[in-house]
């Protein structure tokens, strides 16, 4: 897979969406596979699951099922795009275990959409009711793969106060659920790996259900995070087919270079498997335009990096009526572009002579509050600003780099690199500190190398 596209639906989008028009447009792109919703949140095919939300405006179409032959004419493979994060209030009132509660009992809704509440990672709607949507689909479609948006993601732990995590956290860490993590706590750290777990859990069991109807179908959960990655990447990679970030666009302070920072991270834990990208075509800065195109030079910027990084661009645009279309032949232009250079986008193996160390324990752990933030001298010091400064410096410094991720510190990973770059690594195992020494006593590195 060398590129990729998703349409987003919309509730409203059964009433006017023309499948055949779409696909052409993802076919003009020479796309590989296309990224379709399927179900969870809200089903766009006549689902007969109790509890998974039909969109109010599909009556008696099939707007998955349509699309989906649309694209396979055009000898596009299909990945249903599925969330799993919310269901609607038929559901809470039938399953309220199902769902996460604030420490005062209340459930935890959408903060838009306050009709929808918040499922549980450790509640059965992940081991039972996600399987069965996936069994459903798998029936009577066959799609080439899932995706789920949103899950697991690479940010901060929650922590829910559900009766079912209560008894996790009690059996499992000896405490009790906290109001928010603290990840100078030993309790939080035994959660953290209890968490894992989980996701592993869910992930492997995903994986295989997917599997049941057909050997060669994949699943793909959303890891795009960056440098700024708090659940632990090199554990997931062991169980995910493909690593796919959603990283759409800059907003904020987000620097210029974040999306090639993004597939350094996915490389350093994936090696040459296959690593996508979620770019938006919208304007996504720090107020979302969900209708507005993306400036083209931000968007080609954007897929440009992806693809420079050994990442796979995926185009995305919400909804089927879009009254802007600009986007559409930015996005035709670069996707011709790899196209007709993609011989050159095979990744083979990297030509980076050094190594900077990608510490992730240090990212998920040094912190005062749960969050990245660290106080130093009055000021919150991100523990990711540290290797941010180090790779700003490396690129203005025109540097072929990789990163090498703490728990990949062997010989054999470390014999191409002419010197390896250390930034705050506040934790480290033994093992880790032990391979960073037999390194050194190697001898490498001698300044004339670089």
């Amino acid at each position: 897979m060398l590129r990729c596209g998703q349409i987003n639906f919309n509730e409203q989008d059964p009433l006017t969406m023309k499948p055949e028009e779409w696909m052409d447009y993802f076919a003009s792109l020479k796309v590989n596979a296309v990224l379709l919703n399927g179900g969870g949140i809200m089903a766009f095919y006549p689902t007969k699951l109790p509890y998974q939300h039909r969109s109010e405006f599909l009556g008696s179409r099939d707007l998955f099922g349509e699309t989906l032959t649309a694209a396979r004419k055009r000898h596009m493979r299909v990945v249903a795009r599925m969330d799993c994060n919310y269901a609607y209030q038929e559901a809470f009132q039938a399953h309220p275990e199902w769902f996460q509660y604030n420490a005062d009992g209340s459930p935890r809704r959408h903060p838009e959409c306050t009709w929808l509440y918040k499922t549980c990672m450790f509640g059965t709607y992940f081991t039972e009711q996600m399987p069965a949507i996936y069994r459903e689909i798998n029936q009577l479609y066959s799609p080439d793969g899932f995706y789920t948006n949103g899950w697991p993601g690479t940010e901060a732990l929650e922590v829910c106060h559900c009766l079912n995590c209560q008894k996790i956290y009690n059996e499992q860490t000896g405490g009790t659920p906290p109001e928010t993590t603290d990840v100078r706590s030993p309790v939080y750290h035994k959660y953290y790996e209890v968490y894992m777990d989980r996701i592993a859990l869910v992930w492997k069991l995903w994986q295989d259900t997917v599997k049941e109807h057909n050997a060669n179908s994949v699943y793909v959960g959303n890891l795009g995070g960056g440098i700024r990655t708090v659940k632990d990447v090199k554990r997931l990679s062991t169980v995910a087919s493909w690593f796919n970030a959603d990283n759409q666009g800059r907003a904020g302070d987000t620097p210029i270079w974040m999306c090639a920072q993004q597939g350094r991270v996915a490389r350093s834990v994936m090696g040459n498997r296959t690593v996508t990208n979620v770019i938006g075509s919208y304007s996504n800065g720090q107020i979302n335009w969900r209708h507005s195109s993306k400036a083209p030079a931000e968007a080609t910027m954007w897929m440009a990096q992806a693809a420079a990084s050994g990442m796979v661009p995926w185009y995305h645009w919400l909804g089927s009526n879009p009254e802007d279309t600009r986007w559409r032949e930015t996005g035709r232009v670069f996707f011709d572009w790899l196209a007709a250079n993609e011989t050159h986008f095979r990744n083979r193996r990297s030509l980076a002579s050094i190594g900077v160390l990608y510490p992730q324990s240090t990212i998920s752990f040094y912190g005062s509050n749960g969050t990245h933030a660290r106080k130093l001298k009055g000021e919150n010091i991100d523990s990711a600003e540290y290797l941010e400064g180090m790779y700003a410096a490396l690129l203005e410094g025109r540097f072929l780099f990789d990163f090498v991720h703490q728990e990949n510190l062997t010989a054999e990973m470390l014999k191409p690199y002419r010197a390896l770059l250390i930034p705050n690594a506040a934790y480290l195992r033994d093992t880790e500190c032990e391979a960073i020494r037999e390194y050194v006593k190697a001898g490498r590195f001698t300044p004339g190398d670089l």
